[in-house]
This record gives structure tokens, sequence and C-alpha cells, in this order.
């Protein structure tokens, strides 16, 4: 609207001008009009001019208020994508924790498996310490079995005297114990009830048994040497 009362002000001071000039003697009507005509186009020209810087703020806050939309918004798609990014971080590192996870579970795996495999070729499967232990007590007897014959008949023989000797020194237990009476000699002349025999061979000795006060009872059994 201001637009248009200005070009019409102009338009009407022109024709105005155009009259006064071609008029040699203007009366005071035709002055007055282009006076008034004059008077509303500068007024015209500063309402016009006010308006304008209105304008001109209105329309620079109507760009900022635009630029801040604009801003917005490019702010959420970059939160959108921040949330995205981070996401995918999280999804990343899972998934890097599972294949390690993984890969050490493998490597454990292979390890236990190449333990069994080197068990089963040697024979034995480890399952726990008690089986170790039974495994090393089962080595250390087959070690001990292995020995050499005179070296275990050496150890047996090493033994009996020992047994026996034991044997002697405690006559009153509550076992029975066996007593050996040495061979008759050649001068005491032998028992009636074993004389016949005695005069086969006269290497012989009696086998006896203790009785329960320490003395040697003959069982009348004779075993040559």
């Amino acid at each position: 609207m201001t637009e248009w009362n200005t070009r019409v002000a102009i338009r009407n001071v022109r024709r105005l001008q155009e009259e006064f000039d071609k008029t040699e003697r203007p009366d005071f009507r035709l002055r007055r009009d282009l006076a008034d005509a004059r008077a509303y186009l500068e007024a015209v020209k500063a309402k016009d001019k006010v308006k304008r810087k209105t304008n001109r703020a209105e329309r620079i806050r109507a760009q900022l208020v635009e630029a801040e939309e604009e801003a917005n918004r490019a702010f959420e798609v970059a939160t959108e994508t921040s949330r995205a990014a981070e996401k995918t971080k999280k999804a990343a590192n899972a998934s890097r924790q599972d294949l390690k996870s993984l890969r050490e579970k493998h490597a454990s795996t292979s390890i236990l498996e190449a333990a069994e495999l080197r068990e089963e070729e040697d024979g034995w499967t480890f399952r726990n310490e008690e089986d170790a232990h039974v495994v090393a007590e089962k080595q250390l007897y087959e070690a001990n079995g292995q020995r050499h014959p005179s070296q275990a008949a050496q150890d047996s023989t090493s033994k009996e005297p020992a047994d026996i000797t034991n044997k002697q020194a405690s006559p009153n237990g509550s076992e029975q114990k066996h007593c050996l009476s040495p061979p008759p000699s050649k001068s005491t002349p032998p028992s009636p009830a074993v004389s016949t025999a005695a005069s086969q061979d006269d290497d012989v000795y009696y086998d006896a048994e203790c009785n329960s006060d320490g003395d040697a009872e003959i069982l009348g059994s004779m075993f040559p040497l």
C-alpha cells in the first residue's frame, strides 16, 4: 500500500509540475496543489523509509529465526547420527569382546585337546589330580616290578631272617609261634619214637610247635634237608 501511495504521489507531483511549467502565470490554486503534492510525496517517502526499516528488522528477524530452525534441524540430525554411531560403536565393541572370548575359548580347547592327545599317546588319560596320583603310583609299581630278579630275590632273602627273629623274640604272643628245634647231634641218642627214622639219615630236624608254656611239642613229622 505504501509503495502504491508513493507512486501516486510521484505521478501527481510530475503532472502538477508540468502544468506549472507550461503556465506563464500560474495562479494561487496551482501553486498550492503543487506544494501539497510535494509535501505529500515527502511524507509518503518518509513513511515508506520507516516502514522499510521496520520491514528490514522484521526480515532480518525472520531470517534469523529461519536460520535458527535450520540449525536446530542440523543439530537433531547430528544427534541422531551420533546416537547411531554410538550404537554402532557399542555393537562393534560387543562383537569384538565376543570374538575375543571365542578366541580364548578356542585356544584353551585346543590346549586341552593337545594335552588329551599326548595323554592318549602315552596310554593314560589325566582327568584330575587323583588320576595323576594313581598314575604316579602305578608307574612307581611298574618301576619296582621291573627290577633285576637277583635284586628281588636278595630282598626276599634279606627279609626272611628278620621275620624269623621277630617270631623267636616274642614266644608269649597271642598268635601261635613256631619254633625250629636244632637238629639232634650224633652224640645225643634220639627218642625211641623216631629211632628207626633217624637210623636212615642222621641229618634231620624236628618241626615243633610252641605250646602255651613256651615248650616245644614234637609234631612227629620229619623233613630231610
